[in-house]
């Protein structure tokens, strides 16, 4: 697991009867926040305003060329983000994606499975065993082709 580390400091003066007593006139107070990360794959021909991605760290781009499907050429990014954020993001994202796309996102122990103004949560034990059949069904019913919608190999692909 990759975790991004933030580093706080702020002085704070002491009381003057602990200086007298030969302690240092400025403590200083560190303070640590681990975040978890979450991976994730979005298709920039998916949104209809791409700048819901600014604030995630790409990993790495690549185009894809999907000559059966309706557009035939797809530009993947695959983008990290701490677990503080992931929730406001995933909104974010459901309110940005087209109606017949979605997004994925994911840690060690949930998914993110994000379509148009429709967040699944989902154990990532259910998605390692392809459990996920009302994410499926509903996918498969807001036009999304089934050959695109392996949540595992998209997972494996990273």
């Amino acid at each position: 697991m990759k975790n991004n580390l933030s580093v706080g400091l702020e002085n704070r003066k002491i009381p003057a009867s602990l200086a007298r007593k030969g302690f240092p006139v400025q403590i200083r107070v560190v303070a640590f926040f681990i975040f978890k990360m979450y991976r994730g794959i979005v298709e920039l021909e998916s949104l209809t305003d791409s700048s819901v991605l600014d604030n995630m760290d790409l990993v790495k781009q690549h185009t894809e060329h999907h000559p059966e499907a309706r557009e035939k050429i797809w530009h993947v990014r695959k983008l990290e983000i701490p677990d503080n954020t992931m929730s406001m993001l995933a909104n974010s994202i459901s309110k940005a994606i087209k109606p017949d796309w979605f997004a994925l996102f994911w840690d060690e122990t949930e998914t993110y499975v994000i379509f148009q103004n429709k967040i699944f949560l989902i154990p990532r034990s259910a998605v390692k065993t392809r459990d996920y059949s009302e994410v499926k069904e509903y996918a498969l019913n807001h036009g999304i082709q089934e050959e695109f919608f392996d949540i595992q190999k998209e997972i494996e692909s990273w």
